[in-house]
């Protein structure tokens, strides 16, 4: 049986809390106008306000919310090396960018939090669930 700490379950609990928190104070204000946003700019606000109402659910159910954790740390990870580090690598990092990559940086804690057992029995297909 793979089980977690209280003490990590609730600082996971913390963490779905505070991408809830930091995107809605983020973004909300922006859903006003998003009709005359640029269309891709459109698709990203309304990504990232539906990652934020997952990251609600997964402060009532941590465990089970676990792929939107791995969806976070998936993206930040593919646009840190294919986009970040070469433009980085060719001195093109400008502050647009450079934000962004600071923002991705809030995703180092999810290596730290993820309880690695329970990804790994649910990925391989040893579970049932994200609870098992």
């Amino acid at each position: 049986m793979n089980t977690m700490s209280p003490v990590r379950l609730h600082l996971l609990r913390a963490y779905y809390l505070l991408i809830f928190v930091g995107l809605s104070i983020q973004h909300v204000p922006r859903l006003g106008s998003a009709a005359t946003l640029p269309f891709a700019d459109g698709v990203i606000l309304a990504m990232l306000l539906g990652l934020a109402g997952l990251c609600l659910f997964g402060v009532f159910q941590p465990i089970r919310m676990i792929p939107v954790l791995l969806f976070e740390l998936g993206w930040k990870l593919l646009w840190s090396v294919s986009v970040a580090l070469p433009l980085w690598q060719g001195g093109a990092l400008d502050g647009r960018a450079l934000n962004t990559f600071y923002a991705c940086l809030w995703a180092v804690p999810i290596f730290v939090l993820l309880p690695w057992p329970i990804v790994a029995r649910a990925l391989t297909g040893k579970a049932t669930s994200w609870q098992s």
